[in-house]
């Protein structure tokens, strides 16, 4: 479960019951899980350009909107996003994930409510290297 404002990742069973936490992630926004049982995550960051500019940025450090693959575990395998929110390749307010039957990558992101230039993406598909 994706828990956007208290900064984690939280990981039950199909039961319900809880089996551990991340803390390490930037306001978690969405989550896939594929088909090895990597853990997809979309991350909002903490920036002033973006909607969380109303707020106090902990630690006074921004972090920007990433896309973080990592294990079951959470170890993470690979992450990317940058600073130039709307340049293709970063992002700006992830908010969905989607793996297609090629394991392409898609993720659809919030833009039109969120103070983005009106050129700013708002899904992005990342293909797979083969």
């Amino acid at each position: 479960m994706a828990d956007r404002e208290n900064n984690r990742v939280q990981i039950f069973k199909q039961d319900g019951q809880f089996v551990t936490q991340w803390s390490d992630t930037n306001r978690p926004s969405s989550l896939f899980v594929d088909g090895r049982g990597n853990i997809i995550v979309g991350e909002m960051g903490y920036n002033k350009a973006s909607m969380y500019s109303a707020g106090a940025i902990p630690g006074g450090r921004e972090l920007y909107p990433r896309v973080s693959v990592r294990t079951p575990e959470g170890e993470i395998i690979t992450s990317w996003g940058g600073t130039e929110m709307c340049a293709p390749g970063n992002f700006w307010a992830p908010h969905s994930i989607c793996v297609d039957s090629h394991e392409d990558l898609y993720v659809g992101e919030v833009t039109k409510t969120t103070g983005a230039p009106p050129d700013c993406h708002s899904v992005q598909k990342f293909v797979k290297k083969r």
